[in-house]
């Protein structure tokens, strides 16, 4: 199996050689291991060492590239566009990795059944301050339960892995990194996997040597970094956070009141409560590290421990202030990854057909279903009263289009509603369910492709549907880039009709979409929301027993697993 090793860096002249040598002895074959070095424009010597070892080391497959982006996830992006490699494994030029360590990865992809391995990390330094902060780095009280730096021996399933192996299919769900972010990136790309179903390994066998910073102020920089870029990962995936993570801006927030509490004489007393509490345990907790690693760190220890928890607050509430109005967006620079369409319409194919497999002989999406012919009653009856609520209540006049139609079965009900069939039109990724759609429909205008490029011209529909179409697209640069279309396509007066799950957690080939993502793939347009149709497992148990109840349950929202939501352009910024 053939890995591909990559190692975004700049200015590395102090550890790339050992790092490189690592890599080029690792047990794995070396005919299977090719090496993709990404460059951020180093202005030390960097580049030069990285010639002289490749010169001694002519068989090897070492590839230098050019980062003009100089920053990690650019390199990254530039790599993955050149990777072979069925395993890829990113490696960081600060680190060593172990002989075995690639070798170990495969072995735990292909016997865990895991889509990313990593393992934990030692960190070193090579001057007394640097060892120090090695020390804060690896302390539970200086980063708190970050597992790779604190946890040993022991096989587990985390949130996060440093210098991951990857399988290429993965990535390919995942796509791109995040260019934006200078850091964090590797949290954010390990939160998309994690979304679309992916498990992340902790080995204990897979171990890599980091070197820490060595001076206090690039230790400070480093973790302002950290905190101030958290706030998009936070913005872009809510979920992604840890209770840790908010502790230190808490702590930051808390130390600013201090400062202004102190201001107000009466307040004095109460204004030291904080620091006195955080200096105690910090001075605690460094006397108790520095019994276990040596008492010559006690004397540093205690900055460590406060720059660490102090950059990192004061960086994430500094982010929160930049960042205030970006909570709409949840693509930040990911480029669209070029084979992402290909992989999305196999991954449907085979969704489709294992599908026909589990529903064969059953009638769970048929009208005799009456937990299904409840879903649908429901739905068209808030559908008509979206419409309605537009003005569209004579559907003779309107040109519609369905964003996978599928085989008709919304288009149909259409018209039911009095639309004409040569007022109705689609598109399928899938051909062979456009067969049955086009009988149904006695219309020929549906067209094999692909939501991001809409085969009709611009402004030419008054409605374009969406019903639980871009929920089974899981990469959010796709889903942005159809939902562009879909308002390019529109007239200045249309509107988009969506019906789409929130949640869905029994199908991990779908991804749910909230109101906050759905205002994001929709800039400047006005929403009507409703949250509608009880959630299907629970609408199949008590649908057959009492309508009345399903209904009832409904109408209280809580359990609904869907939004309709009618979307109409401001006329002013209508494609």
């Amino acid at each position: 199996m053939k890995v591909s090793i990559i190692l975004p860096i700049r200015n590395e002249a102090a550890h790339i050689e050992q790092s490189l040598l690592a890599i080029l002895s690792q047990d794995y074959p070396a005919d299977q291991i090719e090496i993709l070095i990404v460059d951020g424009m180093s202005t030390d010597d960097t580049r030069s060492i990285i010639k002289g070892i490749a010169a001694r080391h002519p068989n090897r497959q070492i590839q230098v590239l050019d980062n003009h982006g100089k920053i990690v996830p650019t390199g990254m992006n530039i790599a993955l566009r050149q990777a072979k490699g069925e395993i890829v494994i990113r490696v960081d030029g600060h680190c060593v990795i172990a002989p075995d360590y690639a070798r170990n990865c495969v072995e735990h992809i292909l016997s865990d059944k895991a889509d990313g391995v990593g393992g934990s990390i030692e960190t070193i330094g090579g001057t007394k301050i640097a060892k120090a902060i090695a020390i804060g780095m690896s302390s539970p009280f200086g980063v708190g339960n970050s597992a790779f730096r604190t946890t040993v021996n022991k096989n587990q399933f985390v949130d996060t892995a440093p210098f991951p192996a990857y399988t290429r299919q993965i990535i390919e769900r995942a796509g791109f990194y995040d260019e934006e972010l200078i850091r964090n990136q590797d949290d954010e790309y390990s939160y998309r996997i994690r979304e679309l179903g992916g498990k992340i390994l902790l080995a204990a066998n897979v171990r890599s040597v980091y070197f820490s910073r060595t001076s206090l102020r690039s230790l400070w920089r480093q973790y302002y970094q950290y905190g101030f870029w958290k706030v998009r990962v936070l913005q872009k995936h809510p979920r992604q956070m840890s209770l840790r993570q908010f502790v230190p801006p808490a702590f930051a927030l808390a130390l600013s009141a201090s400062v202004l509490l102190a201001l107000i004489p009466v307040a004095r007393p109460l204004a030291v409560i904080i620091p006195l509490l955080y200096l105690f345990a910090n001075l605690l907790a460094s006397f108790y590290t520095a019994a276990k690693r040596g008492w010559k760190y006690a004397p540093t220890l205690p900055l460590v421990f406060a720059i660490l928890h102090l950059s990192y607050g004061f960086g994430f509430l500094v982010g929160f202030l930049k960042f205030w109005n970006r909570w709409r967006d949840k693509i930040g620079k990911t480029p669209a990854w070029q084979t992402e369409t290909t992989g999305d319409v196999a991954r449907l194919k085979r969704e489709y057909a294992d599908r026909k497999l589990r529903f064969a002989d059953k009638d769970i999406y048929t009208w005799f279903n009456q937990a299904n012919l409840f879903a649908i009653h429901q739905r068209q009856r808030f559908v008509l009263k979206a419409l309605q609520s537009k003005g569209f209540t004579d559907l003779s006049r309107l040109k519609i289009l369905e964003m996978g139609c599928g085989d008709g079965g919304v288009l149909t009900e259409f018209l039911n509603f009095g639309a004409p069939p040569r007022n109705l039109y689609g598109i399928d990724l899938l051909a062979d369910r456009l067969s049955h759609a086009c009988a149904q429909l006695q219309t020929s205008h549906l067209a094999n492709a692909d939501g991001q490029n809409i085969p009709f011209a611009a402004q030419s529909f008054d409605l374009v549907l969406q019903y639980t179409a871009l929920s089974s697209i899981l990469d959010s640069q796709i889903r942005k880039g159809v939902a562009e279309e879909m308002l390019r396509v529109l007239k200045n007066n249309g509107a988009v009709l969506w019906y789409d799950f929130w949640l869905n957690p029994t199908n991990r080939q779908t991804r749910g979409i909230k109101p906050a993502e759905i205002r994001g793939l929709f800039p400047n347009c006005d929403f009507e929301f409703r949250k509608i149709t009880l959630a299907p497992p629970l609408a199949r148990r008590i649908v057959p027993i009492s309508w009345g109840a399903a209904l009832f349950l409904e109408r209280i929202k809580i359990l609904n697993s869907h939004y309709l939501v009618l979307i109409s352009p401001r006329q002013s910024d209508v494609f």
